[in-house]
């Protein structure tokens, strides 16, 4: 098994096994972690503090690696925007991809870019730079 040596914010890492699903999974989970950290529904306005949920929703889906945990191709929705109520995204998507497109013009055409390169991931290093933002976002809240 290759092993990586990286180096980051000065500190000699740890040696890292080759990606796994199980990193892949890790590194997705941080970056809706991160997205989260907005705690503002960017379509409805509602926010954490008035006691709504607030989900990460991936504009690419999870299944095209290069975008699945890219803090780029998630937006922070309320669960009624992300999934239970009739206008949501995953309940209504043509009408969730329209709202998308005028509120982000372009932005779905370079995730889409991303999305179809097909050059393999490396999860860890993915993991990690992931793992440099949570410290860095966190920091700011």
């Amino acid at each position: 098994m290759a092993l990586r040596y990286l180096l980051l914010d000065k500190k000699l890492m740890k040696c890292l096994p080759e990606s796994t699903k199980a990193t892949k999974k890790k590194a997705i989970d941080l970056a809706k972690k991160i997205c989260r950290l907005e705690g503002i529904c960017l379509k409805c306005g509602r926010t954490k503090a008035q006691g709504w949920r607030i989900h990460a929703h991936h504009i690419i889906p999870v299944t095209f690696g290069h975008t699945a945990a890219l803090t780029s191709n998630l937006i922070c929705l309320c669960a009624a925007c992300h999934s239970t109520g009739g206008h949501a995204a995953h309940q209504n998507p043509i009408e969730f991809s329209n709202w998308f497109n005028e509120s982000f013009p372009g932005k779905y055409d370079v995730l889409r870019t991303i999305a179809h390169n097909k050059s393999k991931v490396d999860w860890n290093l993915v993991y990690i730079g992931l793992q440099h933002e949570w410290k860095m976002k966190s920091k700011e809240e």
